[in-house]
């Protein structure tokens, strides 16, 4: 029998353990190898910990939950994470806005996709 409770808290202890943590790993282990020890890398970005990272709780939860609910697939999930993390002009924007913004939500609607797909074989 499903729990869609479990489901919602094993997306988002996967995001948090995999995806999060996998970046801010990675931010970490680029600001050592750009010649910082370790002790003034972790000065200067703080320790490997979701506190000091530039996605908040909040912004984590919107993201996993634009991807159980299906607005975003899996992949663009990852990239709206990215967009998150990087210096471009949209990192500081909410999840969805994001994915509307670069249009990376996922489309369901069967006339939207038959239109999109004779454009796609006229054109």
């Amino acid at each position: 029998k499903e729990n869609p409770t479990n489901d919602v808290a094993l997306a988002v202890a996967n995001w948090l353990t995999n995806d999060l943590f996998g970046r801010l790993k990675k931010e970490s282990a680029a600001s050592k190898e750009e010649g910082h020890d370790a002790a003034s890398a972790s000065a200067a970005a703080g320790p490997v910990s979701v506190e000091h990272s530039a996605v908040d709780a909040e912004r984590l939860g919107s993201l996993v939950a634009l991807v159980v609910d299906g607005t975003v697939s899996t992949p663009m999930g990852k990239k709206i994470l990215g967009v998150m993390f990087s210096s471009d002009e949209d990192s500081a924007c909410n999840p969805r806005d994001i994915a509307e913004k670069r249009g990376w939500k996922v489309i369901s609607d069967r006339d939207k996709l038959n239109d999109l797909c004779r454009r796609v074989v006229l054109d």
